[in-house]
C-alpha cells in the first residue's frame, strides 16, 4: 500500500534561553522494487546543537547515515522565527522561519568496474576477484547553499505549510550534480498529539 515508510524518535534538551541540544534516530524503508531507486533503506542519526543569538538562531547538525556504507554530512542553519498574533475563534496563527543553510559533506557513490578490466581478469582465471561495484568517495566539502522561507498556517489540529527555497550548488566538481534553482514544498499535516 505505501511505497515507503519512516520511523523516527528524538530527544531535545533546553539548557537555558541560549543553548539547546537534541538527537534524532530515524529508519526509512522503501518497499518499491525498482532499479532506479536511490536507496532502499537506511538508518540516520542526527545530533543538533542550537544557539540563540537573539536576532538569529543557529543550529549545527552533524548527521551519519548507515546504508550499505556510511556517510557523514553536516548542516549549518541560520534562521529567524516569527509568529503572528492569534486570530479567529480557534486561535489560529501563522509562522515564518526565513533563513539560509549550508550543507557540507562527503560525496559517496558506487561505480562499476570497466567491462574491459573485468574481461582481463576472466581471461586470466581470476573472475573471483571481480567485485561488482566499487565505492568512490570525494573529500569533505561544501555542497549546497539554500535560502528558504518556510510558512505555516496553524489551524489546530491541521497545519498547512508552504516552503519556497532557492538552492545554489557549491560543489561544481560533483560526479552527481545536485538539483539547484527554485523549489516549492507544500505540506498538509494533521496533529494527533
Amino acid at each position: 500500500f505505501f511505497s515507503l515508510h519512516e520511523l523516527a524518535a528524538g530527544y531535545n534538551h533546553y539548557f537555558n534561553h541560549i543553548f539547546d541540544a537534541g538527537i534524532v534516530v530515524s529508519r526509512l524503508k522503501n518497499h518499491q522494487n525498482h532499479d532506479d531507486n536511490a536507496f532502499d533503506h537506511y538508518t540516520m542519526v542526527n545530533a543538533q546543537i542550537g544557539i540563540d543569538w537573539g536576532y538569529l538562531y543557529t543550529t549545527i547538525v552533524p548527521s551519519f547515515i548507515w546504508q550499505d556504507f556510511g556517510s557523514f554530512f553536516m548542516v549549518i542553519n541560520n534562521s529567524r522565527f516569527f509568529v503572528s498574533p492569534k486570530f479567529g475563534k480557534n486561535q489560529n496563527f501563522i509562522t515564518a522561519n526565513p533563513g539560509f543553510y549550508l550543507l557540507l559533506g562527503r560525496e559517496t557513490w558506487f561505480r562499476e568496474l570497466p567491462l574491459a578490466f573485468q574481461q582481463r581478469l576472466i581471461r586470466r582465471g581470476l573472475e573471483h576477484l571481480i567485485p561488482t561495484l566499487s565505492i568512490v568517495e570525494k573529500p569533505f566539502r561544501f555542497q549546497t547553499l539554500t535560502f528558504t522561507l518556510p510558512l505555516a498556517l496553524e489551524m489546530m489540529p491541521v497545519s498547512i505549510e508552504l516552503e519556497p527555497s532557492f538552492v545554489i550548488n557549491l560543489n561544481t566538481n560533483a560526479i552527481v550534480r545536485q538539483p539547484e534553482g527554485f523549489f516549492v514544498r507544500v505540506g498538509l499535516f494533521y496533529n494527533i498529539l
